[in-house]
């Protein structure tokens, strides 16, 4: 039986590193050192605005947040967050701060049909984007 040093060993198993090493790369996180904000805007500009600008829907135009049933309760809001559809993502980390998550709904809450608009206009001038 030929012996198979350390070195070969260890050049063996480098293509297998490599792969796993890529593959745990691709995984979405959010960075430890990132702070969430504080506000229930700044979270939603953080985690929800690049789909939802305004409260609106860019994926789904028929299902914006500004009115939407997701947002009768605080209960209802978090089990759809913990259970998310399409291509929203799960935000685990929002769910599991209880003061964000609140200030999250809140702020959806504030949000008015009808402000895409508002917010594209808002966006270029810097004002408030609830209407």
């Amino acid at each position: 039986m030929k012996r198979i040093s350390l070195v070969n060993r260890l050049w063996a198993a480098l293509p297998l590193a490599f792969v796993y090493g890529l593959s745990l790369s691709l995984i979405p996180t959010v960075p430890l050192a990132a702070k969430m904000p504080a506000s229930g805007e700044g979270i939603f500009k953080q985690s929800c605005q690049s789909c939802h600008p305004g409260g609106s829907n860019i994926v789904n135009a028929s299902k914006p947040i500004c009115g939407s049933s997701k947002l009768s309760t605080l209960a209802i809001f978090k089990a759809y967050l913990q259970a998310p559809v399409g291509h929203m993502p799960y935000y685990k980390h929002i769910i599991a701060d209880k003061p964000a998550l609140e200030a999250l709904y809140k702020y959806c809450k504030t949000l008015k049909k009808g402000a895409l608009e508002q917010a594209l206009h808002n966006g270029l001038s810097g004002k408030d984007a609830r209407g």
